[in-house]
């Protein structure tokens, strides 16, 4: 076990130019994009949708349902912008999967505590995210190899986010089905995920015949 933990980290360690690149192309980067923008105002909207949760009255239920959908139309604009407005970037790249990971786990979490959202639902996905996260940093800081969302993840994402909005406004009739389409899900993007990473390590094993890929998929 050692050993093999031992190998990971060895494939994972980029070499000093490799590091540098990576370095030069972030600063390169432009940052305030719309698209960037997008991204980060869906976690500005959090602290709105918990006080409104938390007022949990027909009223502020309805507030929280609307920024919720707001949330998720950002999801949808950001990527529009950013093909439209020519700004794909890595940041970009990065910026998007986290802000929805961080926007779905702390809203879940939330929904937890104030509407009875099972706990093994949240806990399924907050984990699966944690760990696509650390490997995604891992990959990205030592070879520069940026994990952007496939279309099973892009599913998840939404179903994930129909499961929070069915507990926002108590819609207890759709509530279990989408939590355990949810949970499913969660784990069929993980086992994508978790192929994906193994691929990438068996590639990085191979002897290095072409320039170093930059960019692969993750759920």
């Amino acid at each position: 076990m050692k050993d093999a933990l031992g190998e990971t980290r060895d494939m994972l360690r980029g070499t000093d130019e490799s590091r540098q690149r990576r370095q030069d192309l972030i600063e390169k980067e432009r940052i305030w994009t719309l698209a960037n923008l997008l991204s980060i105002s869906r976690l500005l909207l959090i602290p709105f949708i918990v006080l409104c949760l938390t007022a949990n009255t027909p009223g502020y239920n309805r507030l929280a349902l609307l920024l919720l959908l707001l949330a998720a139309f950002t999801d949808y604009l950001d990527g529009v912008a950013a093909r439209r407005r020519n700004e794909i970037s890595q940041l970009g790249k990065i910026l998007d999967p986290v802000a929805d990971k961080l926007f779905l786990g702390v809203l879940g979490l939330v929904l937890v505590l104030l509407r009875e959202l099972p706990v093994w639902f949240v806990a399924l996905f907050v984990v699966r995210d944690l760990l696509i996260l650390t490997a995604a940093y891992l990959l990205f800081l030592n070879r520069d190899i940026v994990l952007t969302s496939n279309w099973m993840g892009k599913i998840t994402t939404f179903v994930l986010l129909m499961t929070l909005v069915v507990y926002t406004i108590s819609w207890q009739v759709a509530e279990m089905p989408l939590v355990y389409l949810g949970g499913g899900l969660v784990i069929v993007s993980g086992i994508i995920y978790a192929r994906k990473f193994l691929r990438i390590l068996r590639n990085l094993k191979r002897p290095a015949t072409a320039p170093e890929s930059r960019e692969d998929t993750a759920g």
